[in-house]
């Protein structure tokens, strides 16, 4: 099962690394990681190793991806 999301006419990726949680997005510009501590996705070396075939990241739904954005947030919120 492929879980993606049409942008526009493009296609967004979810994946997750299944060690740290992390979350990466695939979008027509290329992979990115998401930042808590900015709020923004950027583009990592980690990002692109995420896209590759791992058995460390997993695909997940932009429902997941939300739901895990939101846990990151207050994380790093409280850990100010």
């Amino acid at each position: 099962m492929i879980n993606a999301r049409y942008w526009g006419k493009a296609m967004i990726y979810y994946r997750q690394c299944i060690h740290t949680k992390l979350i990466f997005r695939r979008t027509e510009n290329g992979p990115e990681e998401y930042s808590a501590k900015n709020r923004e996705w950027i583009m990592t070396g980690e990002a692109i190793e995420a896209f590759h075939d791992s058995s460390n990241y997993r695909s997940i739904s932009e429902e997941e991806a939300k739901k895990a954005i939101e846990r990151q947030n207050k994380a790093y919120e409280n850990n100010k």
